[in-house]
């Protein structure tokens, strides 16, 4: 006589798969994500030293904006506000970051055609906000009007916080992971 499984056997053992594959899921969502926000902040680390290096390599100022891309992901310009909405600085900074320098003799500090030094898109799922709509970083390295950026990245399915953030002298780029970095509390 031949043994088989029963059906119940074939039900607890499927059930059992099921819930295995529900858990190694959510948390393969989580792990997916942390890797998401550490390249997004890595990216953002790398875009205020190519700013700063490039501003005192020039010897031209140096833009810092929020990227507006078109829908096939073309850039387009620097975010800009729309009159008769409310101006939030952390909308502004959603797509990405766009460095830009003017060509040599103009000072108009608004993006021209060609004038992108690199764009940094955000990768899926994350948020990017920051303090300001625009920092600009001098000739000397330094940020105009004193202005440090402060970047933070959310990844809202995970909870996870950073920040990126430089000093007002350009010396120094901070890169903060938890709840206790500036903005994320």
């Amino acid at each position: 006589m031949e043994r088989g499984f029963t059906l119940i056997e074939m039900l607890l053992v499927l059930s059992l798969m099921m819930l295995m594959m529900v858990s190694a899921s959510s948390a393969l969502g989580k792990l997916s994500g942390g890797v998401r926000m550490e390249a997004s902040a890595w990216q953002l680390w790398s875009a205020l030293g190519q700013a700063r290096s490039e501003a005192l390599y020039s010897g031209r100022p140096v833009q810092i904006c929020g990227l507006w891309m078109r829908r096939n992901q073309r850039l387009l310009d620097c975010r800009q506000a729309v009159p008769g909405q409310i101006d939030r600085a952390a909308d502004h900074w959603r797509q990405g970051v766009l460095l830009f320098a003017d060509r040599p003799g103009m000072t108009h500090q608004q993006y021209d055609r060609d004038e992108d030094l690199r764009d940094y898109a955000v990768l899926p799922g994350i948020r990017l906000s920051a303090s300001a709509v625009r920092y600009t970083v001098l000739a000397d390295g330094r940020y105009a009007g004193g202005v440090a950026p402060n970047f933070v990245l959310r990844d809202p399915n995970g909870g996870a916080c950073q920040s990126v953030s430089a000093d007002a002298a350009g010396y120094r780029r901070l890169w903060c992971r938890g709840d206790h970095c500036p903005g994320c509390a």
